[in-house]
């Protein structure tokens, strides 16, 4: 049984999501090592029409495109002019944000512990060990996600800041569907 602040704060959360249809914004990631050095930054630009559909384009360093389905996840390198291919499993929902954002509000509440630190911050930690991420936090500005924090099992953290944000705009359904060229490789892992 819930306490009434957890109801509340799951509530909270659950109610920016529920208003979450869809998102489009322009984001800038930063890694940084346990110690706090910047191991990686890209910038590039998101897409996510809920449930089940994201797509993550990096512009800077690399070219890279995610692109997740219903059913499948696309991870396209430019560079390498190489594909790989993956069937989007259930259990494989909460490893990563962009799923996590993609998914519905019951398996965030079902995969998550959530707490509101402040208004507007809410820090989810897996309910289960073995989970990639120890916590990620989320903030929003009103209803607008603004950034996301991830940390690793290994004390190495993740930063993304969100600008140039749409809400709740048709997103072409095109922009979610990954077409290889005739000179991409392949990998299916299907």
């Amino acid at each position: 049984m819930l306490s009434s602040d957890v109801f509340a704060q799951n509530t909270a959360l659950s109610g920016k999501l529920t208003k979450l249809h869809s998102m489009q914004a322009h984001f800038s990631q930063t890694i940084h090592d346990a110690h706090g050095r910047v191991l990686d930054q890209s910038e590039g630009t998101m897409a996510l029409q809920r449930p089940g559909k994201f797509r993550w384009e990096t512009i800077k360093p690399h070219q890279q495109l995610v692109i997740v389905s219903e059913k499948v996840i696309w991870i396209y390198d430019k560079d390498l002019a190489q594909a790989v291919k993956q069937k989007r499993r259930s259990e494989n929902n909460s490893f990563s944000p962009a799923l996590l954002l993609s998914s519905t509000n019951q398996k965030i509440l079902e995969d998550f512990i959530i707490t509101e630190n402040k208004k507007n911050i809410f820090l989810l930690k897996p309910r289960k060990d073995r989970e990639l991420f120890k916590k990620i936090i989320l903030q929003f500005n009103q209803e607008a996600l603004q950034s996301m924090t991830m940390e690793d099992q290994l004390g190495q953290n993740t930063s993304v800041q969100f600008s140039n944000i749409k809400l709740n705009k048709p997103i072409p359904e095109q922009d979610f569907i990954f077409k290889p060229t005739h000179d991409t490789e392949v990998i299916d892992q299907t």
